[in-house]
């Protein structure tokens, strides 16, 4: 008599007794089964975005004042933070945004209140630049989308948009984004007889009003550190 050893004699076992290879096959699908209950997944997984946005509006500057005014001095100020990993800056007209990407594992709020120190230290940016808003960026889950629409001027669906956006949040909503709405214009209403006493034409009066307009860069005064942009500035 000759005794079976290795994966042979376990195959032939099974062979010969086909109840427990369909018990062992039913504990396998059970063990299987449990095993994913224990699983711990997320439709929508909850990641942190280790970015911190620096932003500086400075109203009527050309995108080369923007960048040479406001973005240079900032990122020469944060090129060496801690932990960082990426700096891009964006200079358009009027506003400058500075990106910080952080290395993965960073304390954010720390960072980001390192980030703030270092752009208070920056004491050269225009004295008519607002003052910079440092912000981390959030991951927000969307919930729900409403559409406002009917037989509405724009002036109404603006209203009735901003009523929404302001019950939502006093429900508890985090975070309420309207967009869709025209942009908001001045209106200047005259008319033809009052232009007719005044000598002027449609044409007259729009340049005119543009006249007093004026928010317009015309040059630097100063270097280094002292250095200042000068602007004209008539707005009426």
């Amino acid at each position: 008599m000759r005794a079976e050893t290795g994966n042979g004699s376990w195959l032939a076992w099974v062979a010969r007794h086909p109840v427990a290879a369909n018990l062992i096959m039913l504990l396998m699908l059970v063990s299987g089964l449990w095993s994913l209950q224990q699983l711990n997944t997320q439709f929508f997984p909850t990641f942190e975005l280790d970015f911190v946005t620096v932003t500086v509006e400075w109203r009527g500057a050309s995108a080369e004042d923007v960048a040479d005014a406001i973005t240079s001095p900032l990122e020469d100020e944060l090129r060496d933070v801690d932990g960082l990993r990426n700096l891009t800056s964006v200079s358009r007209e009027g506003s400058a945004t500075v990106v910080v990407e952080l290395q993965e594992g960073t304390d954010i709020a720390q960072a980001t209140e390192s980030i703030k120190d270092r752009v208070a230290r920056v004491r050269n940016l225009p004295e008519d630049a607002r003052e910079p808003t440092i912000s981390r960026v959030t991951r927000y889950d969307p919930v729900a989308r409403l559409l406002v629409t009917g037989e509405l001027s724009s002036r109404e669906v603006r209203e009735l948009s901003r009523l929404l956006e302001q019950e939502l949040l006093d429900a508890g909503v985090t975070r309420v984004e309207v967009t869709g709405l025209a942009e908001q214009e001045i209106s200047i209403e005259i008319s033809q007889d009052s232009l007719t006493d005044l000598g002027l034409s449609y044409e007259q009066l729009a340049r005119l009003i543009d006249g007093q307009s004026r928010y317009l860069p015309v040059g630097d005064a100063g270097d280094g550190d002292v250095a200042r942009q000068i602007r004209v500035l008539d707005q009426a």
